[in-house]
C-alpha cells in the first residue's frame, strides 16, 4: 500500500510538472499508457489508497487536454467503477470527496462526452446535496439545544452529545455538500448549452434555492457559481423560476461574504444578459440597491471598509454586473447614477486593463446605454473626469462602440454648453489630446 500511494504520488508530479512546462501536448504523449495501467489499479486498488487514484485521473484530466476526452475506453471505465464505488460509500465517508472532485475534472475535460455519465451523475448529486442538508440542519439544532442547557460547560457538553449519535460520528456534510455543488457546477459547464433536463426541473429548481438560502457562507458560495453556470447552460429553465431564483440572489448581494456576493453578482449579469429586461426590470431597482454601498465602499467604516478596500474582485465583478443591467435596462440601472457614478467609472476604467475585450466591450455598451439615460448626474466635474478617464481606458474600441462614445460625448458637449472647456479642462492635457482626437472633440 505504500508503494501503490508513493507511485501515485510521483506519477501526478509527473503530470503536474510536464504540464506547467511543456503544455497539454507533451502529457498527452504518454497518456495512453497511463491511462491503460491506472484503469486496471481501479480494479485493486482499496479504499485507503483509492482517494490517491482518484487525485491522479483527476490531475490526469486537467493536464491533458483535448486528448483525454479521445480516450472513450478508460472513460467508460472508470466513471462505471467510480460510480459503483459511490453507491457503496457512506454519505458523510471522506474517500468521497476525492471522488467527486475527480469527476469534476473528467466532466470538464470531457466535455460533451460526459452527457451519458451527467444523467446518471446530476440526480445522485441533487440527492446527496438535500440529504446533507437536512442532516446539516438536524446538526444546528442540536447545537442550539446543547448551548441552550449548558451554558457554563458548552464546549464539553456539545462536544459529548454530538458525538454520542453515530450518524453524525464522520459526518463531513459541508464539504460533501459544496463538492457535489461544484460537481453540479462542472456538469453544466462541461456540457455548455444544456438542452434536455438532466433531473426534474422542480429538484433542481428547490435544491438550488436551498443551498442559496443555507446559513453556511461556504455553501451559499458554491451554490451561486453553480445559479451562474446554470444560468449560462440552461437560460429557458431560470426563466420559469426567475422570480424566487432573483429574490434569492439579490439576498446574497451581502459584502459581509464577498465572495458569495461576488458570485451572486456574476450570477445575477449572466441571467441579464440572457433573459433580458421582462424579467429583470421588476428586480434591478431591489439589486442596484444592495450594489450601490458596495461599489462606493460607503455602507460602513472602519474595519469592514478595510477589508472591503482588499476585495478588489467584488468590486469588479460588481461593476460588471451593472454594466450588463445598464444593457437591459438602461433606465432602471440608472435611477440612482449621481450615488454610483464616479466609483463605476473608475471601476470600469481598471477593468479595461485587465478584463477580456469582449467583457470590456459589454461594460462599456452598458455605460453608454446608462448615462443617457440621467444625464444630470454627471454635472460634477470630478464625476465628469471619471467618465472620461473610462472612456479613454479601452482600446481600442469596436465601431459601434466608437459611435455610441463619440454620440456620449458630444452630447455632454451640447449640454454643457458654453462651460464645456470649464468641464473638459478638468481633464488632464493627455486624456484631452486622446479624446479630441479620437472623438472629434474641441479641447476647449
Amino acid at each position: 500500500k505504500k508503494v501503490q500511494k508513493a507511485a501515485c504520488s510521483a506519477m501526478l508530479r509527473v503530470f503536474e510538472e510536464t504540464a506547467a512546462r511543456h503544455g497539454a501536448r507533451k502529457v498527452a504523449l504518454f497518456l495512453e499508457p497511463v491511462l491503460m495501467k491506472v484503469g486496471k489499479c481501479m480494479g485493486s486498488y482499496q479504499e485507503a489508497n483509492r482517494h490517491m487514484l482518484y487525485d491522479l485521473i483527476g490531475t490526469i484530466a486537467r493536464t491533458a487536454g483535448p486528448k483525454f476526452r479521445e480516450q472513450h475506453k478508460f472513460l467508460e471505465g472508470a466513471v462505471s467503477s467510480m460510480l459503483q464505488h459511490w453507491s457503496k460509500m457512506e454519505t458523510g465517508s471522506y474517500g468521497l470527496f476525492p471522488l467527486l472532485e475527480s469527476l469534476s475534472a473528467i466532466a470538464l475535460s470531457a466535455e460533451q462526452k460526459f452527457l451519458p455519465y451527467a444523467k446518471v451523475i446530476f440526480p445522485q448529486c441533487l440527492k446527496l446535496i438535500m440529504m446533507n442538508l437536512k442532516t446539516l440542519q438536524e446538526l444546528r439544532w442540536r447545537q442550539k439545544q446543547v448551548e441552550a442547557k449548558q451554558q457554563q460547560k458548552r464546549q464539553q457538553q456539545r462536544d459529548s452529545e454530538l458525538h454520542s449519535d453515530s450518524r453524525f460520528q464522520r459526518f463531513e456534510g459541508t464539504d460533501s455538500v459544496v463538492c457535489c455543488i461544484e460537481l453540479a457546477g462542472c456538469i453544466y459547464r462541461a456540457l455548455g448549452k444544456v438542452e434536455t433536463h438532466l433531473a426534474e426541473p422542480k429538484a433542481v429548481f428547490e435544491t438550488l434555492i436551498a443551498c442559496c438560502s443555507d446559513p453556511n457562507p461556504f455553501i451559499r458560495q458554491s451554490a451561486m457559481a453553480w445559479m451562474g453556470d446554470v444560468v449560462c447552460a440552461s437560460p429557458g429553465f431560470i426563466g420559469g423560476y426567475f422570480r424566487d431564483i432573483a429574490r434569492v440572489i439579490v439576498l446574497n448581494l451581502d459584502s459581509a461574504h464577498p465572495f458569495v456576493c461576488s458570485n451572486a453578482a456574476w450570477a445575477l449579469g449572466e441571467a441579464a444578459i440572457r433573459l433580458g429586461p421582462r424579467c429583470m426590470a421588476p428586480f434591478t431597482d431591489a439589486a442596484m440597491r444592495k450594489m450601490i454601498p458596495i461599489l462606493n465602499n460607503s455602507s460602513d467604516g472602519g474595519e469592514k471598509q478595510s477589508q472591503l478596500q482588499r476585495d478588489s474582485g467584488l468590486f469588479h465583478s460588481i461593476a460588471l454586473t451593472i454594466s450588463r443591467l445598464g444593457l437591459v435596462c438602461p433606465g432602471e440601472t440608472g435611477k440612482h447614477l449621481e450615488h454610483f457614478a464616479k466609483a463605476w467609472c473608475e471601476s470600469l476604467t481598471k477593468t479595461a486593463q485587465n478584463e477580456h475585450p469582449r467583457e470590456v466591450e459589454m461594460a462599456f455598451r452598458g455605460l453608454c446605454g446608462v448615462v443617457p439615460k440621467r444625464p444630470q448626474a454627471m454635472r460634477s466635474a470630478p464625476i465628469f473626469v471619471a467618465l472620461c478617464e473610462a472612456l479613454a481606458s479601452f482600446k481600442p474600441p469596436s465601431q459601434e462602440l466608437h459611435s455610441m462614445v463619440k454620440s456620449l460625448l458630444h452630447n455632454f458637449r451640447a449640454m454643457f454648453g458654453s462651460r464645456w472647456g470649464e468641464y473638459f479642462g478638468k481633464c488632464s492635457p493627455q486624456l484631452r489630446y486622446h479624446l479630441a482626437r479620437t472623438y472629434e472633440l474641441p479641447e476647449k
